[in-house]
């Protein structure tokens, strides 16, 4: 890495103090094979410092691993490759942090899905990463004199990206194939969408959706006792749809105001506080709101973990541990709603004074 800065340096011809060092010269990222963004930002770094790559691989002469890699990324066809990762890793960087959300709106999941999917086919119509690596090449002629983009190599990385693509769509397709259609039943409970009672819709609405539920939730059950559950679930929703729009306001407001809520996530609060009148609709609503969308969540309280029990700290208890996480992590909603509450009492005791 020491020889890599330097060789940045010399590059840019220019004199850095410490200070400036640490901002202006980039540094390489290590790639993590679980992870899409982690991914893409290695490969980023790895092209944008591609001619520094190689310099400093150059003057590590008595390394033989240094000079084996010399030799596996120093051609034309491995360089094309990290354009093709690098134009094609964004969209599904952007996947994944949609899904690494808190408070992910299932209605929002479909088009994302096609959309990466559309943004992925387009890459393989348009061979916008060897327009773009033939476009280097000419533009950098000195220092990438010995790449040269034969016509067989061209027909290799346009066979690469026609391939990459493919496996990549069929294994989004793969990965959503039996869960999205639930998924997506779930977004009845988005108030947000009801339409108003008055609407011809409004009767009708979400019915659909609600047998889908009932028809996955209730598989393992007889057809007799399936069917009269289904029944009993499209009942109860027929009857909390009436709920549903009166929460309508309040629930979208205070989700316009929340950076962490969504207006489903307070309905189905709602609901749950009233199981003893909706008790099949409320254990989906349960169901609904406590599905892991990743394990993006996970990961931050054990970020949270290591920022609490520190080094310094690390005879702390469990119990102790426990109370401090729950604050880190808890903190901010409540807070809100608080807020959110206090707000409204002090509507209220103005009204009263007026």
């Amino acid at each position: 890495m020491s020889i890599f800065l330097n060789v940045q340096k010399e590059l840019k011809g220019l004199t850095f103090s410490d200070k400036t060092e640490t901002v202006l010269l980039k540094r390489l990222k290590k790639a993590c094979q679980t992870r899409w963004l982690s991914f893409g930002a290695s490969v980023d770094s790895a092209c944008e410092n591609y001619v520094c790559i190689l310099m400093a691989l150059k003057k590590l002469e008595a390394d033989p691993t240094a000079q084996g890699l010399l030799m596996k990324i120093n051609n034309c066809k491995f360089l094309g490759a990290l354009y093709i990762l690098r134009e094609i890793l964004p969209s599904l960087c952007m996947l994944s942090k949609s899904f690494q959300r808190g408070n992910v709106d299932f209605s929002h999941i479909k088009p994302r899905i096609e959309y990466t999917k559309d943004k992925l086919q387009q890459v393989v119509e348009t061979k916008t990463p060897i327009t773009k690596l033939r476009q280097e090449l000419e533009r950098d002629v000195e220092s990438m004199s010995e790449m040269n983009l034969t016509p067989h190599i061209t027909q290799q990385l346009e066979s690469l990206l026609v391939k990459y693509v493919n496996k990549l769509v069929e294994n989004i397709d793969n990965r959503f194939e039996q869960s999205l259609p639930i998924l997506t039943s779930f977004t009845v409970f988005d108030p947000a969408k009801i339409p108003a009672q008055s609407h011809p819709a409004f009767k009708t609405y979400g019915d659909n959706h609600i047998d889908a539920i009932g028809s996955h939730y209730f598989q393992a059950l007889e057809a007799v006792e399936q069917d009269a559950k289904k029944c009993q679930l499209l009942s109860e929703w027929r009857s909390f749809k009436y709920h549903l729009l009166d929460w309508k306001p309040e629930c979208v407001a205070l989700a316009k105001a929340s950076k962490s809520l969504t207006a489903t996530d307070l309905a189905i609060v709602k609901l749950v506080k009233i199981q003893e009148i909706y008790p099949l609709l409320s254990w989906i609503g349960e169901i609904c709101i406590t599905i892991p969308m990743s394990n993006a969540w996970p990961e931050r309280g054990a970020s949270a973990v290591k920022r609490i029990k520190t080094r310094l700290r690390n005879r702390l208890d469990s119990s102790m541990l426990n109370v401090l996480l729950h604050v880190t992590i808890m903190v901010p909603v409540l807070t809100l709603l608080n807020v959110k509450s206090y707000e409204r009492g002090s509507e209220g005791m103005e009204d009263g004074k007026k």
